[in-house]
């Protein structure tokens, strides 16, 4: 459990008490993502599919915009 932040968790760096919200809370609106500049953000996901859809369709348009890459066949 915790999977790369099982010794920050294990130091007490990482805490039930340091964890202010989830994501879901910030896109809802119901959390703030920071309430003081010197606050730091953590996202940390576990892989979820969605995430990599987007980040692979935001490396797509930004390659398209500068018009690099190799296209491959797709069956």
């Amino acid at each position: 459990r915790f999977g790369a932040l099982r010794a920050h968790v294990d130091e007490g760096l990482v805490t039930g008490d340091s964890i202010a919200g989830e994501l879901a809370d910030v896109v809802a609106g119901t959390r703030a993502g920071r309430e003081r500049d010197d606050e730091r953000i953590l996202f940390w996901h576990r892989g979820l599919a969605t995430t990599d859809i987007a980040l692979g369709q935001a490396i797509l348009d930004r390659a398209v915009e500068q018009d690099v890459g190799t296209l491959l066949p797709y069956r």
